[in-house]
């Protein structure tokens, strides 16, 4: 429930793709309101991390720019990114489409979340620079440390072998019209790693045979920006049942927010 809640948020950046999925899903309109949403992030919030519940609700501020909130949300905005409606829709308006919210004791620099759907695949990219030493960040890379940090997607990732770079396990993504984590095999294409970047390229493959997409992964010092690390994800979307780009934008979002600034 917490990880379709987190997930629906991001429906309220475009409000055609809330009444496409509602359709599609044929889901009850209020399964998608901003109130049952905020009542869920608020009674989950001691298992939700702080970083992505403030991302949660400021995809929701974007409705409350135009509609009075409930007393709640305001708490939750309050408690969690240190702002009070009218400041907080002011720098929403500003930054309408800020890649993180302004949290009050978290620094992010220089994120971006771009989408090229203009020829081939989807491909979806997200940027950041953390103030966070490059030798904590670089075992990023491994799928074996995916599932102990973002079990909200990966509730199970294992080698094959010992000796392999070959994972199998499930991948939870909300949206799925099945309901249940995906069966898939993750094959390590590239892995390396040096004293001033770790990069690794996966392909994440449905257990029946599709591929899913390809993934890449960067790790790397920041030049000219000593104790900085830069984190590059991006996805290269192949299912042949194209993602959502409210799934694609969450699945980059919350995996970041797991991986990098827990």
């Amino acid at each position: 429930m917490v990880h379709s809640a987190l997930w629906a948020t991001y429906l309220y950046e475009q409000a055609e793709a809330m009444e496409q999925e509602v359709r599609r899903r044929r889901l009850p309109a209020m399964t998608l309101t901003a109130v049952t949403l905020t009542r869920i992030l608020d009674r989950a919030r001691d298992d939700i991390p702080p970083p992505l519940l403030g991302i949660a609700l400021w995809n929701l501020l974007a409705f409350y720019r135009r509609q009075r909130p409930t007393r709640r949300f305001v708490k939750l905005l309050r408690d969690v990114l240190g702002l009070g409606l009218d400041e907080a829709r002011r720098i929403h308006r500003d930054q309408p489409h800020a890649v993180f919210p302004p949290y009050p004791d978290l620094a992010i620099l220089n994120p971006s979340l771009d989408f090229d759907e203009s020829s081939g695949p989807p491909k979806a990219s997200l940027q950041m620079c953390v103030p966070t030493e490059f030798e904590s960040l670089e075992s990023l890379i491994k799928p074996s440390q995916w599932h102990a940090r973002c079990n909200l997607f990966w509730p199970q990732l294992e080698r094959t072998r010992h000796d392999s770079e070959t994972f199998t396990g499930a991948l939870r993504l909300p949206g799925d019209s099945r309901g249940e984590p995906l069966p898939v095999t993750l094959l390590t294409v590239e892995n390396t790693c040096n004293q001033l970047e770790a990069r690794a390229r996966f392909r994440i493959v449905r257990n029946e045979g599709s591929i899913l997409c390809n993934t890449a992964l960067d790790v790397k010092k920041e030049p000219g920006r000593p104790g900085v690390t830069r984190i590059e994800l991006q996805r290269e979307i192949l299912s042949p049942e194209t993602l959502p780009r409210a799934t694609v934008s969450y699945w980059l979002h919350a995996e970041a927010v797991c991986l990098v600034l827990q």
